[in-house]
């Protein structure tokens, strides 16, 4: 699922693209992730001023995990008959001219968990040659450092890496706020080790034992 780190990495991209006049097609490898973009997406691209269909288009979520990626890429109106809303594709514009991976020029790969990330590095660039970015969950950006730079063009992992993104296209957010919260907690957690660990050399040396 979407952490709070790979969301807020998302959505910042997601306002960079759009400034830059990018088309995207959003595609959701877990239920909760359509869901989410659901929430997000339109407001960010009313922000923008996008239009749906012409700017950008939501077509929800896929099954099969890396079966689906591979039935995407290959044809996407057999992947998706129709889009999140159940519009069909044909009365999309963006899906006219956009039907599988040779009008596919950047996919972005944002996710939780660790098993989707090279099923799209092997179906996306492996297969096709198609350029990747990657936006890991804190908990699994080791799985995406092998891949860089050979396989993927960069990484934004975890918080930190939203929270650098978000001063990168000068739109502070959560992702920022998350990290001063975070680094607070650290402190904490670093002075309670002290603490921790000088009453146990104290009770030590009190005792007579070596510390």
């Amino acid at each position: 699922s979407l952490l709070v780190d790979v969301s807020q990495s998302a959505l910042a991209m997601t306002r960079h693209m759009f400034k830059g006049n990018l088309k995207i097609i959003i595609v959701s490898h877990t239920v909760d992730g359509q869901i989410f973009a659901d929430m997000h997406f339109p407001p960010i691209a009313e922000e923008y001023g996008k239009e749906y269909g012409v700017d950008y288009v939501h077509l929800g979520y896929y099954a099969g995990a890396e079966a689906g990626i591979a039935s995407f890429l290959a044809d996407i109106s057999s992947t998706y008959p129709s889009d999140f809303n159940k519009i069909p594709l044909e009365d999309l514009p963006l899906m006219q001219t956009v039907k599988n991976h040779e009008q596919i020029d950047l996919a972005i790969c944002a996710t939780g968990g660790g098993d989707i990330l090279p099923a799209w590095i092997r179906q996306a660039h492996t297969t096709y040659g198609i350029k990747m970015l990657l936006i890991p969950g804190g908990g699994v950006i080791t799985y995406a450092v092998p891949y860089y730079p050979d396989q993927t063009l960069g990484i934004v992992g975890g918080l930190r890496g939203a929270a650098e993104y978000e001063l990168l296209i000068n739109r502070p957010g959560s992702a920022i706020a998350g990290m001063d919260s975070l680094s607070v907690s650290f402190a904490w957690l670093i002075i309670l080790m002290l603490v921790c660990n000088i009453g146990y050399i104290r009770d030590r040396l009190s005792k007579g034992g070596a510390v």
